[in-house]
């Protein structure tokens, strides 16, 4: 099946031991993009939620 966009982000939140934990899936087509262009964004985007939280 073909993707109607070229980065698909999931994201939920579950129940952990410890407490809510963030799960994120991403998915690509890895002709057009690779783990490294998808890789930064995602770590930038981290990055930001931890300074959030942390500042919360």
């Amino acid at each position: 099946m073909p993707l109607t966009h070229l980065l698909e982000v999931s994201a939920v939140t579950l129940d952990g031991g410890t407490g809510p934990e963030l799960r994120v899936t991403r998915t690509f087509p890895r002709r057009l993009l690779t783990r490294h262009q998808v890789g930064e964004p995602a770590d930038a985007w981290f990055a930001a939620l931890r300074d959030l939280t942390e500042s919360a």
